[in-house]
């Protein structure tokens, strides 16, 4: 069975999950990109990974609150280019949750942030950030979040696409 998936296309999270809900096959969501489970292209591996990550925690909680605020404020974060089906389950139950007001998937080795927040009326939006100039608003949420705060002191892979600051 063919796969509903172009792998020349750059996906967001919610084209990903309306159609897996659909396909005959699992797959998996890194950065855009959408591939068979258990069989991702092949990246380079760049070391310090969890070191940018770590850093982009510590940049997260001075700028928006620690961990446990942000649940408290209907917030979800999740580091990482990479949504497995799993992830994509707890997405749809963070969504179905009317507490739920705003998820981030923050990339920790390219710059990239894609935010969706629920609007009053219950549907979601979604808005990308591939700048460091880049600052995302929530307005339900209430927060302003500067790309270039956000990876401060990380070490990213700048996309050649992207007319970085």
């Amino acid at each position: 069975m063919a796969s509903p998936f172009d792998p020349d296309h750059r996906y967001t999270v919610e084209e990903y999950l309306r159609l897996e809900r659909t396909a005959h096959e699992k797959h998996e969501y890194r950065n855009g990109r959408v591939f068979p489970a258990g069989n991702p292209p092949v990246e380079p591996r760049r070391p310090g990974g969890e070191v940018r990550e770590n850093r982009i925690e510590q940049n997260l909680s001075s700028l928006l609150g620690p961990p446990d605020e942000l649940r408290r404020r209907g917030l979800l974060i999740r580091l990482g280019s990479f949504m497995s089906r799993s992830d994509s389950f707890a997405f749809d139950r963070f969504r179905a949750d009317s507490a739920s007001k705003a998820f981030l998937l923050i990339s920790p080795d390219d710059v990239r942030v894609e935010l969706y927040e629920r609007s009053p009326n219950g549907s979601w939006s979604f808005a990308i950030g591939q700048r460091l100039s880049d600052v995302m608003r929530a307005k339900v949420a209430s927060f302003e979040l500067s790309l270039a705060a956000v990876y401060d002191g990380v070490d990213v892979w700048a996309d050649p696409d992207a007319d970085l600051d």
